[in-house]
């Protein structure tokens, strides 16, 4: 019984790190060859969003938010992997 509380407490040392590490870690996307890129950290919280000025034409406004739909999906994706990459990390020794 000690065994296992010991390695819950362990564990939860080890989520509290990854919390940390996953604030810190910067995971971008783009779209449209660069004019169009997010960037947000690991916890999937939006830190930038950066439009080149040649894109903000009223008359390409559906295909300026479908690409920013689609690239804030990708660093969404992305930061997801990392989150689970991390995960596997802490819990691969303790047969979770």
């Amino acid at each position: 019984m000690f065994d296992k509380m010991k390695d819950l407490y362990e564990l939860q040392k080890k989520a509290k790190r990854i919390q940390n590490e996953l604030e810190n870690e910067k995971i971008s996307a783009s779209a449209m060859g660069d004019k169009i890129r997010v960037e947000l950290n690991g916890k999937m919280e939006v830190r930038e969003i950066s439009i080149a000025e040649e894109l903000l034409d009223p008359q390409k406004k559906s295909e300026l938010e479908r690409n920013i739909k689609s690239c804030i999906n990708d660093a969404i994706s992305r930061s997801q992997r990392i989150a689970a990459e991390k995960l596997r990390e802490v819990t691969g020794g303790l047969g979770f």
